[in-house]
């Protein structure tokens, strides 16, 4: 049995999570060049609007805006079916109490 993961996030364990260094971040003392150590220089030589493009961070705002709409839409059309459904249930016991089936009967 596949499992199918339907978050993105859990699809994708190796994705990288990037937080932005301060303004006053400075580059580290290892010998090694790290994530954070590449941000800053992409800070310094390009600015701040200028790393955000080159990360991306404009694509995931929009993919973020978009899934809050559409979580929102979901939401709303699930809460109308749960009030329709409420309607049709209420009248429907309201039908059987007085005895028909119809609308004329009782």
């Amino acid at each position: 049995m596949a499992i199918r993961f339907t978050k993105p996030w859990l699809s994708a364990p190796d994705a990288a999570v990037i937080i932005p260094p301060r303004a006053t971040a400075v580059l580290s003392d290892t010998a090694e060049t790290t994530p954070r150590d590449r941000h800053i220089q992409t800070i310094a030589g390009k600015g701040r609007l200028g790393r955000q493009k080159a990360v991306g961070d404009g694509k995931r705002s929009l993919v973020e805006v978009a899934m809050l709409r559409y979580k929102t839409f979901r939401r709303c059309c699930l809460r109308l079916a749960q009030a329709h459904n409420n309607f049709v249930s209420a009248r429907t016991l309201q039908q059987n109490h007085r005895g028909g089936a119809g609308p004329g009967a009782g």
